[in-house]
């Protein structure tokens, strides 16, 4: 694949990575742009080199950065560590990958020149630039400290684009991270019955957050949607004074001054709190509602996202027991079998199959899969592009699901004859297919759905 390598990194951003991190190969560059003495050039082509015992800087292109960061990845789950410059593309899946799994650096104040040669010398970049540090170490959803610039710079970090996106991913001082459902329900248990005062509960969409509190809850309790307008969560809020009130999707009420000092108010004191309404009055008393009542409900926020409501929210950081729910792929596939909810046998047996390409769980992917199959359509590529993370993994599942190819010798060839990679490759990645393939015991014994099924490797 050609690669444009002309547009370098600023000497100055590579010395101060290279002093923390000491790099020890520059692994996308040329003779005229490398920054370090050791460098892969396009033509040895950095994303089939092995990075074991490597620390690489990479700067990529930047129509490639998709292909880099899934590299960066994978090496980092044998240790490597790696850091990267990409550019901002906050829509894309590999730039949600890179948060989730490696720490983000910001450059203050701007968008970077690069180095460049000849006209490209000092070229303003077109858009903003993230840097990510794969590897031991470096957590997912962490901003590292910011990059500064050696020249005068006045300009304060911007609280718009990326850096409103990296305050996103920061999880307030003191937030319990919960991997299971096993761990999660002990939390939701406590505050239905009144343990807990004022409980957050963070997690990405299709954990089914929701639905186990509703599994939990009182059946008086109060469920506020996002929708819902303060004025009528204030009088629902007297109808079920003492009762449980849960937030549910609560991003949009909460971005209301209205809705954030109701939630404020519901959360102020232990015990009895004090809601109140100063405007609205005719139509309060029209309800029968008083400006002010009384009222000892515990509340819980269930949220996809703590921090674009954060500079709002952040009184109420201390007030309440904070959750991150991170359930890993298989723990989320564990729970819909454990479940039973989804019953589709050979869906379960493929996803069950494939878990080493899921880094988003989701049980949406169960639901969506089903609809592909029940129109005719094509689920499985469908999912395969939702977890793509490894290119060479997909190429050796591809191959290995080719009866075309009658021995694992053909295949093994044609992966090489395809400029995937080497032997040592592909039969390197089959193994991991292999042995990702086995079912999980906990979960073959826990469900009868999997009696008596053989999970296969993907096809």
């Amino acid at each position: 694949m050609s690669r444009n390598v002309s547009y370098s990194t600023p000497k100055w951003l590579f010395d101060q990575l290279d002093e923390e991190f000491h790099f020890s190969i520059d692994a996308c560059a040329s003779a005229d742009n490398a920054l370090c003495p050791r460098f892969w050039s396009a033509a040895d082509d950095g994303l089939r080199q092995d990075w074991s015992g490597e620390t690489p800087w990479w700067n990529c292109p930047f129509d490639d950065a998709g292909a880099w960061v899934r590299k960066a990845f994978n090496e980092s789950k044998n240790g490597v560590t790696s850091v990267g410059l990409v550019p901002t593309r906050k829509q894309e899946y590999w730039f949600r990958l890179a948060c989730e799994n490696a720490q983000m650096r910001l450059v203050q104040g701007g968008r970077l020149f690069f180095a460049g040669n000849g006209d490209q010398q000092g070229r303003l970049a077109r858009v903003d630039c993230t840097i990510f540090v794969f590897g031991p170490g470096f957590q997912g959803n962490t901003i590292g400290p910011f990059i500064v610039p050696p020249w005068p710079n006045k300009t304060p970090p911007r609280l718009s684009g990326i850096r409103s996106y990296a305050t996103e991913l920061a999880k307030p001082d003191g937030t319990v991270v919960i991997r299971t459902f096993a761990e999660l329900v002990p939390h939701i248990k406590a505050f239905a019955t009144g343990a807990l005062e004022f409980l957050v509960l963070l997690g990405r969409p299709g954990l089914a957050k929701s639905t186990l509190f509703r599994s939990h809850m009182p059946a008086e309790s109060l469920w506020v949607k996002g929708n819902a307008s303060p004025f009528k969560t204030y009088y629902r809020g007297f109808q079920f004074r003492n009762q449980p009130i849960i937030f549910e999707d609560a991003d949009p009420f909460l971005r209301t001054p209205a809705g954030i000092i109701l939630l404020q108010q519901f959360t102020e004191h232990e015990g009895e709190k004090h809601p109140s309404w100063d405007t609205d009055s005719q139509r309060l008393v029209k309800l029968g509602i008083p400006n002010e009542y009384v009222t000892s409900s515990k509340v819980a926020l269930l949220t996809n996202n703590w921090a674009k409501l954060k500079a709002m929210l952040i009184a109420l950081e201390d007030r309440g027991i904070i959750l991150a729910f991170e359930p890993s792929a298989e723990e989320v596939h564990q729970q819909v079998v454990r479940e039973g909810w989804f019953r589709d046998l050979e869906i379960l047996e493929f996803i069950g199959a494939n878990l080493h390409l899921n880094l988003v769980p989701t049980m949406r992917f169960y639901t969506k899969a089903s609809q592909l199959k029940v129109a005719g359509l094509d689920w499985r590529g469908y999912l395969r592009n939702q977890w793509l993370t490894d290119e060479t993994l997909v190429h050796v599942a591809t191959l290995l699901g080719d009866n075309s190819l009658p021995t694992t010798r053909a295949k093994a060839q044609a992966f090489v004859d395809c400029g995937f990679g080497s032997r040592s490759t592909f039969f390197s990645k089959a193994k991991l297919l292999r042995a990702a393939s086995a079912p999980p015991t906990s979960v073959v014994q826990k469900s009868s759905v999997f009696q008596n099924m053989h999970l296969g490797t993907i096809q």
